[in-house]
């Protein structure tokens, strides 16, 4: 009983870390991705980044209801544009990455109305 306890607070002090990064978080690990798209001389921190940003990527677009795709449509490509959406609007880098996120994929991937 007393490791559940421990844990279940392991778990919530995680969870809480995760929940609070922001764009500026999301513009690092954007970065480690592009950086490992064009070389293999990737230190072991970018290599957690960059695969950090693809999961959380492709995390958010399966789980989002704002985001359409055609079935077969690549990881990848889901991370190439939420990258270049990530440079181009700095000015969001006080949201929350996921709300970031997001963003991205419904401007690249809109449901149709």
């Amino acid at each position: 009983m007393k490791m559940k306890a421990i844990m279940l607070a392991v778990l919530a002090s995680l969870s809480t870390n995760v929940l609070a990064f922001d764009g500026n978080h999301l513009a690092e690990a954007s970065k480690a991705y592009n950086l490992g798209l064009t070389t293999n001389e990737l230190s072991a921190n970018d290599i957690v980044l960059a695969g950090y940003f693809q999961g959380l990527v492709v995390g958010v677009a399966q789980v989002s209801t704002v985001v359409c795709y055609m079935p077969g449509t690549q990881s990848k490509q889901f991370a190439i544009v939420v990258a270049k959406y990530v440079e181009e609007h700095p000015e969001k880098y006080d949201e929350a990455e996921t709300s970031i996120v997001s963003q991205a994929l419904a401007e690249a991937f809109p449901c149709k109305k």
